[in-house]
């Protein structure tokens, strides 16, 4: 019987009518259950492997990997591969090979999960900034790296580089968290576009004398008379980015809820791991030995966002799929 089924489901999939193919593949399963032929814990079964694979035709994921067959796509992945793994074999031979190996590990982990979540959806705002601010963590990172160990560059150059991308990923949390799931730049509220454009005007002011000013005592740099801005504005946009979580939860659905506190907690992991790492072990404890352990903690946001992304969806799939239906067997036996 469940061969049988999955012949019939397997014919009705490939219709290529995503919301016919769900109203079929359910009154398929359901003709069965009534005539006696499947249990209910069959007809279960078959229902959520039939979500599933319904699922995995259309996720992000299976799109990106799609456009990584492209030549083009993938002349440029292993261009990307290629090149971190040289800097790894390259700067390990001078630097902690540990350190190196964890930057160029959160390099690729954060431009990766930043491609699939924009490959989902390249016309989603939400998901055009989050490709956006996974860049910028991985700038933070490499300039985290060259202001201890600068290259090319003046150190004071790559700490105040390092200043603008600290700025910029925190003000792309907020970004995000406004436009999450589907809403557009231009309907967000005077007040958010004010503190957009306050985060612009501080990220040129990061290049300037007024953040860091450059000395001739190691490590070449102490905090400008305007460096209490950077302070304000961090801990200020979180702020506004927990309490916009907040409200968005008010008026969710219990899986978007769900999607709101990962995305939070990701944040909050993220911002505070860096602020500990790079501030307070700095400036407090006067030792950079632990400021790699922040390149971790850029995952924490890039990783629960993409899990949302991903993962979660299918739970928002499984509530419309009822709504397509129509059926009340599914409620009846337990779904």
């Amino acid at each position: 019987m469940n061969d049988y089924m999955s012949k019939n489901i397997s014919v009705i999939k490939n219709s290529g009518n995503p919301q016919k193919t769900c109203q079929e593949v359910c009154r398929l399963i359901f003709s069965h259950y009534e005539q006696g032929r499947l249990s209910a814990a069959e007809a279960m079964v078959l229902l959520k492997s039939s979500i599933v694979q319904l699922d995995d035709r259309k996720e992000g994921g299976f799109r990106f990997l799609s456009v990584c067959k492209k030549p083009g796509a993938m002349l440029a992945i292993f261009a990307l591969i290629g090149a971190l793994l040289g800097a790894t074999f390259t700067l390990s031979g001078a630097y902690n090979s540990a350190q190196i190996t964890v930057l160029i590990f959160s390099c690729f982990i954060n431009l990766i999960l930043g491609g699939m979540v924009f490959a989902k959806n390249p016309k989603s705002q939400c998901n055009k900034i989050f490709f956006a601010t996974s860049i910028v963590l991985t700038g933070f990172l490499l300039t985290n790296f060259m202001s201890l160990h600068p290259l090319a560059l003046a150190q004071i150059t790559w700490i105040r580089l390092q200043m603008v991308s600290v700025v910029s990923f925190v003000l792309g949390y907020y970004l995000i968290i406004l436009l999450f799931p589907n809403r557009l730049i231009t309907q967000l509220s005077q007040f958010q576009k004010s503190v957009i454009g306050l985060s612009l005007i501080l990220i040129g002011l990061c290049l300037t004398p007024t953040i860091f000013v450059a000395t001739t005592q190691a490590p070449n740099a102490r905090l400008g008379n305007l460096f209490f801005l950077i302070l304000v504005q961090q801990f200020g946009l979180i702020v506004l980015t927990i309490y916009e979580i907040y409200k968005k939860s008010k008026v969710a659905t219990k899986t978007r809820k769900l999607q709101l506190v990962i995305i939070a907690v990701g944040i909050l992991f993220s911002f505070f791991g860096i602020f500990v790492f790079n501030f307070i072990f700095v400036q407090v404890l006067n030792t950079t030995a632990f400021i790699y352990l922040s390149n971790l903690a850029t995952l924490a946001f890039t990783a629960s966002f993409a899990y949302v992304v991903f993962y979660k969806k299918m739970f928002d799939k499984i509530q419309r799929l009822k709504k397509l239906s129509g059926l009340t067997w599914i409620t009846v036996i337990g779904v």
